[in-house]
């Protein structure tokens, strides 16, 4: 019964079967997220007085600038282009491609962060995992304020999947 429904699917893989539904309707828009933080940041966009149309093009502009790396841990033994994989490895993910491997979460995190060139961004946004704990979130966090000292950042908690999903823009 809504006059607009807007979706964001926060996954390149959902964006078109997104679009194929919209197509059905009026009332849909499409904002092409790939991720959580993309999400986030096209939340800013919103305006609750502007038209379907508007608010998808000011929403995906509100995004284009993140980068997000999400970090997660190797289930199987595996070749990357650029170093072998172990059970049990953690692995950063950023631009649809691993680029850190290492043994901790933070050392993983450190190495997208660098790959992303965060050095020229203004903000970081952590959100959480279940499994990361308080003391290793907040470890963290301290972590990168020090290598970071300009970078704000933001930090929220309890998402699935994911150790750590994180974004710089």
């Amino acid at each position: 019964n809504a006059d607009a429904v807007i979706f964001l699917p926060n996954n390149k893989n959902i964006i078109m079967a997104a679009q194929s539904a919209c197509e059905l309707s009026d009332t849909g828009g499409v904002v092409p997220t790939k991720s959580v933080p993309q999400a986030f940041a096209a939340m800013f966009g919103v305006d609750g007085e502007a038209s379907l149309e508007d608010n998808v093009e000011a929403m995906t502009e509100a995004f284009a600038d993140v980068k997000t790396g999400e970090v997660t841990t190797a289930i199987k033994d595996s070749k990357d282009a650029e170093a072998a994989i172990a059970d049990g490895d953690v692995i950063g993910i950023a631009d649809g491609a691993i680029h850190a491997v290492g043994h901790s979460v933070s050392d993983v995190v450190m190495g997208l962060l660098e790959h992303m060139e965060a050095d020229d961004c203004d903000t970081c946004t952590l959100l959480a995992g279940e499994d990361l704990s308080d003391e290793d979130f907040q470890a963290l966090q301290e972590r990168i304020e020090q290598a970071y000292e300009d970078l704000e950042i933001e930090r929220t908690a309890a998402i699935t999947l994911y150790p750590i999903v994180f974004s710089v823009e």
